[in-house]
C-alpha cells in the first residue's frame, strides 16, 4: 500500500501518529517517481500535484464558503495549499476570488464579463489563463467605456 495512504488514513481515521511528518510526503512522492521513473499522476490522492486543485463553479463556490465540502483533508497538513484554478467551467465566486487574490478587485457586473473572457481564452489555449493574461482582462473589462452618440 502507498505509505502516504496509510500514513494519513491512520492519522486521520484512528488518531495515530506514525512518526512521519505528513507535511514530507509530497517531496518523498517525488523522490520515488524520480529514482523509479514512474511520474506521479496529478490526480493521485494525498501527493499528486492537482489533488488541492479546484475549478468547477459549484465546487469552489462550497470550496470557498466551508473548505470541508470538498477538501476531507486540510492541504496544510501535507505541506500543500489548495489552488482556484480558472478555466471553463469557473463561475464568477471562482472569478472574484483569483483576481482579489491578485490584488484586482472587481466591480459590480465585471465578473460576469471578465468570467466569459476566461472561458474564451481556456477554451482557445487549452490551459489556464496566467496572471498576466488576468491582469490583461482585468484591464480590457476596466477600461471607462465610451459612449458613442
Amino acid at each position: 500500500a502507498p505509505l502516504e495512504e496509510i500514513v494519513v488514513a491512520l492519522a486521520q481515521l484512528h488518531g495515530l501518529d506514525t512518526g512521519v511528518d505528513r507535511r514530507m510526503l509530497p517531496g518523498i512522492s517525488d523522490l520515488v517517481a524520480h529514482a523509479s521513473g514512474r511520474p506521479v499522476p496529478p490526480n493521485k490522492s494525498i501527493v499528486g500535484t492537482a489533488v488541492f486543485t479546484h475549478e468547477a463553479g459549484i465546487h469552489v463556490h462550497g470550496l470557498l464558503r466551508d473548505r470541508y465540502t470538498y477538501e476531507a483533508l486540510d492541504p496544510a497538513d501535507l505541506g500543500r495549499s489548495h489552488h482556484i484554478r480558472l478555466g471553463k467551467h469557473s463561475g464568477t465566486v471562482s472569478v472574484a476570488h483569483v483576481f482579489a487574490g491578485l490584488g484586482l478587485p472587481l466591480h459590480p457586473g465585471q465578473a460576469e464579463i471578465v468570467l466569459d473572457r476566461v472561458r474564451d481564452h481556456a477554451i482557445r489555449t487549452k490551459a489556464e489563463p496566467t496572471p498576466a493574461v488576468l491582469r490583461s482582462i482585468y484591464d480590457e473589462t476596466s477600461a471607462p467605456r465610451r459612449c458613442d452618440p
